[in-house]
């Protein structure tokens, strides 16, 4: 029995590291704090279950590459990479916790008393962002998680404005 036990235990982490996940190369477009725009192409679909192609322009407040325990801001807001997490084993499909994640932390400089965390997985798109106001005050509407490499411990992100 205690065999069985301690052969399982080296067994089972062992498991989720060989699941096929690969780290991401580092991004080459961080621009930081910068206001840009870029065209999105998608379908939408219809009330007849057409689809049509639609373009839009998606205002961005910037786009970061943050390692654990670093942080940025812009004078009003900061952002802070607070923790990155594995994929967990063993959890359903389309379960956000079968993705790599991590823990931000917002903070309104103006209020720097009242932080707050969100734990995002990765390729997790256009996340509404409600923290205390700060999405008001500052005209964000979302935090896309772009890619997180555990190895190197970063993640690549982008806040979108409110159009």
């Amino acid at each position: 029995m205690i065999l069985t036990t301690i052969l399982l235990a080296a067994w089972l982490p062992g498991c989720c590291a060989t699941s096929g996940r690969t780290d991401p190369p580092l991004p080459t477009d961080v621009v930081g704090w910068k206001d840009f725009e870029e065209e999105y192409a998608h379908y939408s679909s219809g009330s007849d279950s057409s689809k049509t192609l639609v373009s839009e322009t998606i205002k961005y407040r910037g786009r970061f590459l943050l390692r654990k325990g670093e942080q940025t801001d812009n004078g009003r807001l900061q952002i802070k990479v607070l923790e990155l997490m594995p994929p967990r084993c063993f959890v359903e499909q389309g379960d956000p916790a079968a993705r790599a994640r991590v823990k931000l932390e917002f903070r309104a400089l103006s209020d720097p008393d009242h932080p707050c965390s969100y734990l995002r997985p990765e390729h997790d798109f256009n996340l509404p962002l409600n923290c205390h106001g700060l999405n008001h005050e500052l005209e964000i509407l979302g935090v896309e998680v772009r890619s997180i490499n555990l190895k190197d411990g970063w993640v690549y992100l982008d806040l979108t404005e409110k159009n």
